[in-house]
């Protein structure tokens, strides 16, 4: 497992870093969405969770860190016309 902060080495000073946990589970007649659910109550038996839906976007699987603000706006907007019509909260 490779832990970086940039380019550099993550220097502990002598502290310990736990950077994994493996959970497994053998499923059967399961979607792949009650699958990833039944996972996700393995890993954290008591989430935080909001009470409405969230909504975002992520450009780094077709930008790859390559973006600019013009870009941002449009993908924002595009979430904005998926999501027209549902009642928006604001956390900040």
């Amino acid at each position: 497992m490779v832990l970086r902060c940039g380019g550099d080495g993550v220097c502990l000073n002598g502290r310990k870093l736990k950077v994994a946990e493996l959970v497994w589970m053998e499923m059967k007649d399961m979607t792949s969405f009650e699958a990833a659910q039944e996972l996700c109550r393995a890993m954290c038996q008591d989430p935080v969770l909001p009470s409405f839906p969230v909504y975002g976007s992520n450009n780094w699987y077709y930008g790859y860190g390559d973006s600019s603000e013009v870009e941002i706006l449009n993908d924002t907007n595009y979430v904005l016309q998926l999501t027209k019509g549902q009642k928006m909260h604001h956390i900040w």
